[in-house]
């Protein structure tokens, strides 16, 4: 279920399984979904985890309130 647009603040980055925040002044807008765990894994195998992209814990801004959430970073190689 589509909850809200949300803003990840830096540009993250996995390089060989190494964190990276290369501009915390970046922003990154995306979109905020509640799912179920089913959803979850569909959604994984959709995004490529763990090969394509890592789906990581963030702390994310709505309506300018920082909350939890999951996203997916892109693995640099």
């Amino acid at each position: 279920m589509f909850i809200v647009n949300g803003l990840v603040y830096g540009t993250i980055r996995w390089i060989d399984d190494t964190l990276y925040v290369k501009d915390k002044n970046s922003i990154v807008e995306g979109e905020v979904y509640e799912v179920d765990e089913h959803t979850k894994q569909r959604v994984d195998v959709y995004e490529g985890e763990g090969y394509l992209f890592k789906c990581i814990d963030a702390e994310i801004n709505l309506n300018n309130k920082p909350i939890k959430a999951k996203v997916y970073e892109y693995i640099v190689r």
